[in-house]
């Protein structure tokens, strides 16, 4: 009997060994967490009950100062211990935190058996400005023990004990965390670095897919994707994608992320633009559609890659009208207020930059500035031909204007590649005049040979004059 007994025993204190020890794992960070990352200034812990999704949030020598904290809807309560100071406010909590001692903020969340966790996080405000902490999430599951959660970020732990599912997640300082309970037995996992992709496991990855989406978690922000689904959408916190279309997953996680990072911006045209400029060739039959073509025929390739990645840093520039303008500006090197010009306006006013230099006439300054169009240049021509002392008569009902020079006259007509001179002989001059935000401007190659107007340009500033010999 005691020959019995001796291996069973030995056996016994083996696997009790094993477990204290992976339960003395669980609190530790994973093999692959770097050193700094092993005490996090906050832990997360969140309990899944029955119909409570409870989260707590514990600050360890986190800086003291006022906070304004961002719960996931008006309807949270956030409670704070011990001894906090935090008070209710119209837009969150304004939290005095104080570092030296460890606190927690508290709240629930209703929770049905079997769904997913998305909208769950606090938001961090100090001084107007948004924050990032990095933090550790912890889960323990007292309903879904057959299932399996997944997070944003690699799990260190998932573990099995009794009537509870223990899970703890490698840190992160994404604002978003969203959690996808795996329910279908057919679904497998992925782990691409900064993302985490599911797909049907009937039909495995190929290589060519994984370098694609290794490639695009390079460009963009940490992320879960659901590939192999019905349809392609950004719901809260997941990316679905119908299929496994590449095309698609890239334009769904760049509109997420952009509008995640302008929650504010209500406009919507902004947005349907820059989807066109990078995912479509654009059209003709919306506003979006015009603006996208218009871009796209300005910028080089080069060029729309550095607006695409910029666009997609955080900005401090307020909203994105201000900061696609500023960025189109930017990747040309010339100055334009694209998307402010065209907000509310119709029909689209062409995307233009302006040169910096001011324009003289002779010793004179005057009131305009030479624009670049699709590569070509363009002068204010009502002023140029008032500078010279032409006379000018406009027939607008007929886009037709007759201008009288030395020797000779021309009917020039707005948006046509025809003119007339001496009321009798045709030109052709293509995009001779256009009506640009409401002013008339000539292509300067046509200025000196049409007008006898010389045009210098100069390291500060754009001379006009008449050609020598002809009177001012």
């Amino acid at each position: 009997m005691k020959k019995v007994l001796l291996p069973v025993l030995l056996f016994v204190s083996v696997s009790s060994l094993l477990l204290l020890y992976q339960w003395g794992s669980y609190d530790q960070p994973g093999e692959n967490v770097s050193a700094d990352q092993s005490v996090e200034a906050i832990k997360v812990d969140i309990k899944v009950k029955r119909d409570q999704f409870i989260v707590e949030y514990t600050f360890n020598e986190w800086e003291s100062g006022t906070y304004l904290v961002l719960p996931p809807n008006d309807q949270v309560k956030v409670l704070c211990s011990p001894d906090c100071d935090i008070k209710k406010r119209k837009n969150g909590y304004k939290w005095a935190n104080d570092s030296s001692k460890p606190m927690t903020l508290t709240y629930q969340l209703p929770y049905k058996e079997g769904t997913q966790a998305f909208s769950w996080t606090l938001e961090f405000m100090r001084n107007n400005e948004k924050m990032n902490p990095s933090y550790q999430v912890s889960l323990e599951d007292y309903v879904n023990q057959e299932y399996t959660w997944i997070g944003l970020t690699t799990k260190n732990s998932d573990i099995k004990k009794d009537f509870v599912r223990y899970y703890q997640f490698q840190p992160t300082s994404h604002p978003n965390f969203p959690l996808l309970l795996l329910t279908n037995p057919t679904k497998g996992v992925w782990d691409a670095g900064k993302w985490m992709v599911t797909y049907s496991k009937e039909n495995e990855l190929k290589d060519e897919t994984k370098r694609r989406i290794l490639e695009l978690t390079s460009e963009y922000a940490p992320a879960l994707i659901e590939l192999d689904q019905s349809e392609s959408e950004s719901g809260e916190g997941v990316v679905s994608i119908k299929g496994r279309d590449m095309s698609q997953l890239e334009r769904v996680v760049f509109l997420k992320q952009l509008k995640g990072q302008y929650p504010e911006t209500d406009q919507d045209w902004v947005f349907d633009t820059l989807e066109k400029v990078f995912f479509s060739s654009g059209d003709q039959s919306t506003k979006s559609g015009v603006m996208a073509l218009d871009i796209q025929a300005t910028l080089s390739d080069e060029q729309l890659n550095v607006l695409k990645e910029k666009l997609l840093q955080q900005s401090n520039e307020g909203t994105l009208i201000k900061r696609a303008d500023n960025l189109l500006s930017e990747v040309y090197g010339k100055t334009t207020s694209y998307f402010s010009l065209n907000n509310g306006k119709s029909p689209v006013i062409p995307l233009y930059y302006r040169y910096d230099k001011g324009l003289m006439w002779s010793d004179d300054s005057f009131k305009g500035s030479m624009i670049l169009v699709r590569g070509e240049e363009y002068l204010p021509f009502e002023a140029m031909v008032k500078r010279a002392n032409y006379r000018l008569t406009k027939f607008e009902s007929d886009k037709l204007f007759r201008v009288e020079v030395p020797g000779r006259t021309y009917r020039f007509y707005l948006n046509r590649s025809t003119f007339i001179l001496n009321e009798q002989e045709f030109g052709v001059a293509n995009d001779l005049l256009r009506m640009i935000d409401g002013k008339l401007y000539m292509k300067k190659e046509y200025v000196e040979d049409l007008l006898d107007i010389a045009v210098y340009e100069q390291e500060n500033q754009i001379m006009l004059q008449k050609k020598i010999g002809l009177p001012n």
